[in-house]
């Protein structure tokens, strides 16, 4: 792991922390470090949960399934980001969530109990750490709100409308790109592909988008 410490540093939950503590840190963390395969299963629905991932490089994909095997997707981890953190934080025995590798990734877990108990130290780049965490926390959060509030509209075509114009926000621009294909926007927004694909197709002959793949603009037909 000596030859990963510049990396895992400058990731945003070891924000403020050099990587001379960092070193001490991980330790006292329980880290460890794991590869996986694009499609891999990273964590599985069912197994314990006692440790926090944090994404080093590549992404992966958080889904989650019903009694019926319809599949729920429920986010995506880029490299910085967090998954696994509210199940370890409420004790559950068991993940509700399956988080596959969407492409060949590197995976640091740290064991939460080791996190929110400090060590016999209590070394002040461990209480950063804490509120590094707390800060992550909070934007995940904030992203699952959004979501909600997506998936809470009454019509497919609000769905859609409000998941654009926050997919505008973020990109920062217009036209934008949104960072799910056609069958993963679905999962997110827990429609049908079909009924999806439909939407957006009658969206664009009204003048309120334009797009290819996942390339989007929102036209003047999307504001009134």
């Amino acid at each position: 792991m000596q030859n990963d410490l510049t990396q895992i540093a400058a990731m945003p939950v070891f924000e403020h922390i050099r990587p001379e503590e960092l070193e001490k840190l991980l330790p006292c963390l329980g880290a460890r470090i794991r590869s996986a395969v694009k499609g891999e299963i990273v964590l599985l629905a069912g197994e314990p949960v006692d440790s926090v991932g944090l994404l080093l490089a590549g992404s992966a994909q958080i889904a989650r399934e019903d009694e019926a095997g319809n599949r729920n997707m429920l986010g995506r981890v880029e490299p910085g980001e967090l998954f696994a953190e509210m199940f370890a934080c409420l004790g559950m025995a068991h993940s509700p969530v399956t988080v596959t590798a969407e492409t060949d990734v590197r995976v640091l877990f740290l064991n939460f109990h080791r996190i929110i108990y400090s060590c016999t130290s209590a070394c002040a780049f461990h209480s950063r750490l804490v509120e590094n965490m707390l800060h992550l926390f909070a934007r995940k959060t904030l992203a699952l709100n959004e979501k909600l509030d997506c998936v809470g509209r009454r019509t497919l075509h609000e769905k859609v409308h409000a998941f654009l114009a926050q997919q505008r926000e973020h990109g920062g621009g217009n036209p934008f790109t949104i960072p799910f294909s056609r069958a993963e926007m679905a999962d997110y927004l827990c429609v049908d592909r079909s009924a999806l694909s439909a939407i957006l197709s009658r969206m664009k002959r009204a003048g309120e988008i334009d797009y290819r793949k996942n390339r989007f603009r929102l036209l003047d037909g999307f504001y009134r």
